[in-house]
């Protein structure tokens, strides 16, 4: 899902600066929504950040299930 390192992991849940791909949509409100959209209910006050966190953190987690990364920091040239 794009995430080199354990690192880049953790900073996409705590930020919520995830890519948008057209396979991966996060279930809410009974309707599947963007990350970008999300982001957009946070600035609009429609969510609390700390909703998004843990909705995106539980998403990304299911999705990537028991995966280990191979770098503990980012591999960022």
């Amino acid at each position: 899902m794009g995430f080199c390192s354990e690192e880049c992991f953790n900073a996409a849940c705590h930020n919520l600066l995830v890519k948008d791909v057209d396979w991966d949509l996060v279930k809410i409100y009974g309707k599947n929504t963007t990350y970008k959209e999300i982001r957009s209910l946070v600035k609009n006050q429609k969510m609390s950040l700390e909703d998004a966190k843990t909705l995106v953190t539980a998403h990304l987690k299911k999705k990537l299930g028991k995966n280990q990364f191979t770098h503990k920091v980012s591999q960022k040239e």
